[in-house]
């Protein structure tokens, strides 16, 4: 298994880029730090180097946003694809997972059902991943295009787990978001006849997170006694 991260914070297509886009262009050129459209953290099967890696602050400050709050989701696309496109086999299974916090750029529509007729006509899987409900029943036709699934929101299941700091992550996991998400990617990663066992195969593995998370909180209980 290798993984790669594509962070996306400004268009890249001419076409799609409004002004803090070409802002940000600019200041690239003056090799200004911190300052990007896209970065990437290439396909790796060191998983300690790509957390590292994805520790490290790319931002310059919080005026950073992008097109009032939008996502440059078409940039985020594009260059996964094109990672995926330059560093993997074509015989082993491929996923995206397009993770976003907001509406696409404004106009970005149709490059990204663009996009999503591309990967899927190339066997990559694209799962997306949205903030707000509302955000994610609007992109639903791109996740449908992409892979025949809809978008899957995950702002409530991040609230309850920040709210409940004590309860397991792992609690019904095959149900939630993250779970949802987690069992597309393996459904891509099986051969077509087991294709449907994504949910098992996550239900099973989250059982025995949950219970190993909780044999270590009580053997941390015993030894502080």
């Amino acid at each position: 298994v290798r993984v790669g991260v594509c962070y996306y914070r400004h268009e890249v297509r001419p076409e799609l880029q409004v002004d803090c886009c070409r802002e940000a262009m600019e200041r690239m050129r003056r090799n200004e730090p911190l300052h990007f459209l896209v970065d990437m953290v290439p396909l790796t099967g060191n998983f300690n180097q790509l957390l590292q890696s994805m520790n490290e602050d790319r931002l310059p400050s919080s005026n950073t946003g992008h097109d009032n709050g939008r996502s440059a989701l078409a940039a985020g696309f594009e260059g996964s694809f094109d990672l995926l496109q330059r560093m993997s086999r074509r015989d082993a299974a491929r996923v995206i997972l397009l993770q976003g916090d907001a509406n696409p750029t404004r106009g970005s529509t149709d490059a990204l059902m663009t996009m999503a007729g591309l990967a899927n006509e190339a066997g990559v899987v694209t799962v997306l991943l949205i903030r707000d409900k509302a955000t994610a029943e609007r992109l639903s036709p791109i996740a449908q295009a992409a892979a025949g699934y809809d978008a899957i929101s995950y702002r409530k299941d991040m609230e309850s787990l920040k709210s409940d700091g004590a309860a397991s992550p792992f609690v019904n996991f095959e149900e939630r978001p993250f779970g949802l998400a987690a069992a597309h990617i393996v459904a891509a990663s099986l051969p077509s006849d087991y294709a449907d066992r994504g949910t098992t195969v996550v239900r099973i593995v989250s059982g025995h997170l949950s219970a190993a998370q909780e044999a270590s909180r009580a053997s941390n209980v015993m030894r502080r006694r």
